[in-house]
Parts: structure tokens; sequence; C-alpha cells
């Protein structure tokens, strides 16, 4: 095992770009959660590929940082019903202007960190190009919904999102607030990467499975990166106790939610 750290430093690449790399190879089957909280990735072989209860790595390879999409992945804890594809098929038009809304919002809700929090350097160097590339997707998929004769139609309510806001503490100091506000961010974009991906593989409409798996893949890396950032302010341990907490609510929500094709959440 080698550790992100080690990796990065080994091929010339941006810590973020590799992270996504490493996302983008789990959600391909590739790798899994090999150690708790991202901290460890290993190679995923095929059944019978295993040899005296270890498994050999696929192509050599055996990294450290880490998930899982066979069952719940992105470290979700419950995967999306199959049904909400079927359903979301059927709602084309709602489900591209609930996207749009989903990239706006995104894009806002980091530049409203970027002002709350505008002490935090690496936050602000780390979010700005985030910003920039949330309002692009909102951008292209407005361009797609021109591109069908479609209109943008009303923002609703995103009862997902309010939901996990009702879990903010409200109380407490000013680290605990600013974790959830991080945490929040993460687990919303685990989630729409998670949905992107069904979308990419059961849609009937080839054109849009394409059109998804760029999403999907686009956003692989953008809530790892809302954990480091935590991590970077805060404990590790404390920040790796509230995601498990965040992670077992957002479980027993996604079990009380409405199954709904016109959402993206």
């Amino acid at each position: 095992a080698v550790s992100e750290y080690e990796l990065s430093g080994r091929v010339d690449v941006r810590p973020l770009v590799l992270k996504t790399v490493l996302t983008y190879l789990e959600l391909e089957g590739s790798l899994r959660q090999g150690t708790p909280f991202y901290a460890g990735y290993i190679a995923q072989v095929p059944d019978g590929d295993v040899m005296a209860g270890q498994a050999q790595p696929t192509s050599g390879l055996n990294v450290s940082g880490g998930l899982s999409l066979n069952g719940a992945g992105l470290g979700l804890q419950l995967p999306t019903d199959p049904r909400w594809v079927d359903l979301a098929g059927l709602s084309l038009e709602e489900i591209l202007t609930d996207h749009a809304y989903c990239e706006q919002k995104a894009a806002t809700t980091c530049i409203t960190l970027i002002q709350r929090y505008s002490d935090k350097e690496k936050l602000i160097k780390e979010l700005s190009p985030i910003v920039t590339e949330e309002w692009g997707h909102f951008r292209q998929v407005l361009a797609e919904l021109h591109k069908r004769n479609l209109q943008l139609g009303k923002q609703r309510k995103d009862v997902y999102v309010n939901k996990l806001l009702e879990f903010q503490k409200k109380g407490g100091s000013p680290d605990d607030r600013f974790l959830d506000h991080l945490l929040t961010m993460a687990l919303i974009e685990a989630r729409s990467c998670e949905r992107f991906k069904r979308l990419s593989e059961g849609l009937d409409d080839r054109y849009m499975r394409n059109f998804y798996r760029r999403f999907m893949e686009s956003e692989a890396g953008h809530y790892t990166l809302f954990i480091n950032l935590a991590e970077h302010y805060i404990d590790k341990k404390i920040v790796r106790k509230r995601w498990a907490e965040w992670l077992k609510y957002e479980k027993e929500l996604m079990k009380e939610m409405e199954i709904r094709g016109d959402r993206i959440h």
C-alpha cells in the first residue's frame, strides 16, 4: 500500500487530480475501500482471483485512499433504489431542470463559504476553481435543455438538502458549525456523483448516458475535497467521528425519502 501523499510525490499531478482518478477507478469497480474514511484503496479482483485469502493487485495497483460502489459507493451506506433511474428516464425535462439548479446552488454555496471564511486561505484557493467548474456545469445543463427545446422551469424545494441542513449543529463552537458546513457539501457531492453514475448506466438514451458519465467523472473528486479541507483545519479524529454520524443520518434519510424521478436527490 502507498499513501496518496507518496503517490502524488511519484507522479507530477495535483492532489485533487489524483483523488479524482482514484475515485473514478473505484466507480469503475477497480478499487475498493481498504481502510476506514478513505484512508486506503485496495485493488478489486474478479471472483476466483484470490490466493490464500489475499486479493491480488490489479495491474500491480495497491494504493492508499478509498470507498466502494458495489454496495453504497463513495462511502454512502445505502445505494440509490434502482427504480429511480427508470423514473428519471421518464422525466427528463424535470431531471435536467433540477440538475441545473443543483449545479447553480453548488457554485453559490462555494461562494458563500469563501465569503464566510475569508480568513482561511487554503479553503479560498481550493474552492475558487470549483465555483467556476460548477457554474460551467450549470451552463452545460442549460444548453442541453435549450437544445431539446425544453424550459428551465422553476426551482423546486430540495427536501434532501433541507433535511441535511436540519442535521447541522446550530449551537456549539464556530469549528463545529464550520465542520458541518463542509461535511454537508461532501455528502451532497457524494450522493450526486452516485446518482450521475446510475444515470450513466441506466438511461435508455445513449447520448444521455454519456452526458451523465462526463458529469460523474468531473464530480468524482469533489466530495473528498471538502473532507480534506475539514481535516486541514480540524483534528482528524473529530472530523472522522462526525462524518460517521453524517453517513448514518443520511442512510436513514434515504430510507424515508420518496422515490421521485423528477429530482437528482
